[in-house]
């Protein structure tokens, strides 16, 4: 699993945001981290390439249908 991003409850407020924020500015190399994790993803799934190749098994299965 790729961390790319810090996760809160869903009822979070604001200054546990900010503590969250704060404790990654005070860690570059988990930035760094969390950083190139993040573009990985995207190049890996959140691309052009990787919708068209997605929409295009779509396609093909409602064309099957």
């Amino acid at each position: 699993m790729i961390q790319a991003g810090l996760t809160l409850n869903k009822d979070a407020a604001a200054p546990e945001f900010a503590k969250s924020i704060l404790a990654l500015c005070d860690n570059p190399s988990r930035y760094a981290h969390m950083s190139a994790k993040a573009r990985q993803f995207y190049e890996q799934s959140l691309n052009w390439q990787s919708w068209q190749v997605s929409a295009l098994k779509i396609f093909d299965q409602e064309k099957r249908r």
